[in-house]
């Protein structure tokens, strides 16, 4: 028996109207377009689950106190530093620092999807990943697992 606990915090309490919290998630179109590539060098498809993603996401730009569960309560109220699942930004925290990462490792993001990135090397497509929230849906040779899948699986 394991026993899992998530800590939430209570967004839905906040003031939320000047913050930005939209985060780009692939389309259905996006998807074909990555099979149809793949499916035209022979590559194979591949999926990623990050767990616990929206506890890595960027530093909060914001001060955000939180009051500690009843187990953990010592009179303190919690600053927290990075953002935690129940938050209206924490989609948005998680997908910057996904879009950093591969930024790093030299992969593009897609001009018509924000959530399609593609990986070229000396002119010529070489991968392409697709970002659904905590999922990444991927293909490519085995230089771009190696530089860039195998990264982003360190990193995360």
């Amino acid at each position: 028996l394991v026993i899992k606990a998530r800590l939430v915090a209570r967004g839905f309490e906040e003031d939320t109207t000047s913050l930005r919290k939209d985060s780009p998630t692939c389309s259905k179109e996006s998807v074909r377009l990555l099979v149809a590539f793949a499916s035209s060098k022979q590559w194979a498809c591949n999926t990623v689950d990050v767990k616990s993603a929206y506890l890595q996401g960027d530093k909060i730009e914001r001060e955000i106190f939180l009051k500690p569960p009843p187990e953990f309560n010592d009179g303190n109220l919690w600053k927290l530093k990075k953002t935690v699942f129940g938050l209206c930004d924490a989609a948005r925290a998680w997908y910057m620092r996904v879009k950093s990462a591969l930024n790093s490792l030299s992969v593009k993001m897609c001009s018509l999807d924000n959530s399609l990135f593609i990986w070229k090397r000396n002119g010529k497509l070489e991968g392409l990943i697709c970002i659904y929230v905590d999922d990444f849906l991927w293909a490519g040779n085995a230089t771009f697992k190696k530089c860039v899948i195998d990264e982003l699986q360190n990193n995360f």
